[in-house]
């Protein structure tokens, strides 16, 4: 999909023209060769309109679509008096490239030329402009976007750096935090290599689906229709089966009152986190179920089994369910207990060890994502200083847990590689979580919808 953007960039090479009063060229001369430019223009056109059929075979219509741009060049060359060449990479593997023609009366900024040729997201302060996005190409926080003139840094801004006939502009995304570098490169390489094996139109694990949701895609896996053919109602007993539903169906923007009436009358508490999957699926979005005889036992459930006292994995999405209840002393006071628990006992490593409830204790990446998720929905960084050893943190321990492909071990000390079921799906949204986390600074509950 990669050479998508390259050759669909082509299309940004035709050119408005600015300012030709002085051109050398007689009318009729510059009129045949903006005919000219604008037949091959129509050729890329069509070679774009048929790329999905094309794309096995592309490589074929390389050289022809370089000629392409070479002939466009060539044409803008003779109607303006000045050409530049523009360059936007992403560094993964996204660069796009283009040609720019303008008169020697042209007033404007190169920000300006950027402008009225391609799609450009900036901000302009008082000390000048700062490109958030350019084609696609977008910053967040973490990185952002260089400009370079010729091979050479430029050492000013998108709208005072000079440009002349001839000159090459780029624009790279780059990173200064290489600790959120680290977890976006972590969630593109479980896009690239795993998440339509989780979500397509004949499975949908949940949390993949939140994750996939708050990144905006997951319109790109399955649709609201396949999404709904998925559920059986009539199959749905326990709470955390209502619960991976809600969260499914409203995702994709259904319509769950049904749902939400017949789970209001069997709701009830339960071990492993039953009961916060519960608070969760009552939470997820504004119904008016009667929910109200369940809440209470469930929240005085806590008094006598607090986050604390399930340990990492049922306390970390208690964590999260009671995050709706933040406020409450008593609420706080539980979660305030599980995050001085965690930062307490995090191992030199930067992870943390499971409790012994009964089959033993490990370091393990399904429990890591637990407590970042739990966290992070009270709007506690797992990469603060508090969760901070040596160089490691609870997020950047959580990523020593990824394979080459994007997957996730459950254990690092046993014979398993990589825990499909149960670790990489957790793990993935536990990225994501953060991932926005990180970019707004406030609390993110990927299981709400309101």
């Amino acid at each position: 999909m990669k050479k998508l953007f390259s050759i669909a960039s082509i299309l940004l090479l035709a050119v408005t023209l600015v300012g030709c009063d002085e051109i050398a060229l007689s009318a009729e001369e510059i009129a045949t060769l903006q005919e000219e430019l604008q037949d091959n223009l129509d050729e890329v056109t069509a070679l774009t309109e048929n790329l999905t059929a094309l794309q096995e075979t592309v490589d074929g219509y390389e050289d022809e679509i370089a000629d392409l741009e070479f002939q466009i060049e060539q044409l803008q060359a003779l109607i303006y008096d000045n050409v530049i060449t523009v360059t936007f990479d992403d560094g993964y593997g996204t660069f796009i490239s283009g040609t720019i023609g303008f008169n020697e009366e042209y007033e404007g900024t190169l920000l300006d030329l950027l402008d009225e040729h391609y799609d450009v997201q900036f901000t302009t302060f008082e000390y000048g402009s700062f490109i958030n996005g350019i084609e696609g190409i977008t910053t967040m926080q973490g990185n952002y976007i260089s400009l370079g003139k010729n091979g050479e840094a430029a050492m000013v801004g998108v709208d005072a750096i000079t440009f002349d006939d001839g000159d090459v502009f780029s624009f790279e995304l780059e990173w200064w935090d290489t600790g959120l570098q680290a977890v976006y490169e972590g969630i593109q390489l479980f896009l690239d290599n795993h998440a339509l094996d989780y979500v397509n139109s004949s499975s949908a694990d949940y949390a993949v689906v939140a994750g996939l949701s708050m990144l905006g895609v997951l319109d790109e896996y399955i649709t609201q229709t396949e999404m709904e053919t998925l559920i059986d109602a009539s199959a749905l007993a326990t709470n955390t089966d209502y619960f991976k539903a809600i969260i499914r169906l409203n995702a994709v923007g259904s319509d769950t009152t049904s749902l939400y009436d017949t789970f209001a009358g069997i709701a009830s508490t339960g071990s492993y986190g039953a009961t916060a999957y519960g608070l969760l699926a009552m939470n997820c979005t504004e119904n008016t179920a009667h929910f109200g005889p369940f809440e209470s036992i469930a929240m005085e459930s806590y008094d006598t089994e607090s986050p604390y006292d399930l340990g990492l994995d049922s306390g970390g999405i208690t964590v999260l369910a009671l995050s709706e209840y933040a406020g409450d002393t008593d609420v706080d006071a539980m979660i305030t207990e599980f995050a001085t628990w965690i930062h307490e006992d995090q191992l030199e490593s930067g992870g943390i060890m499971t409790r012994d409830m009964g089959w033993g204790s490990s370091e393990n990446s399904a429990s890591i994502a637990s407590v970042i998720l739990g966290l992070v929905a009270n709007g506690i960084n797992p990469a603060g200083v508090e969760y901070t050893q040596g160089t490691n943190t609870l997020v950047s321990r959580l990523l020593e847990f990824q394979t080459s492909t994007g997957s996730f071990d459950w254990d690092l000390t046993d014979e398993y590689d990589e825990d499909l079921m149960f670790s990489t799906p957790q793990a993935f949204l536990a990225l994501v979580v953060y991932q926005q986390y990180a970019n707004t600074m406030s609390a993110v509950n990927p299981y709400s919808f309101k």
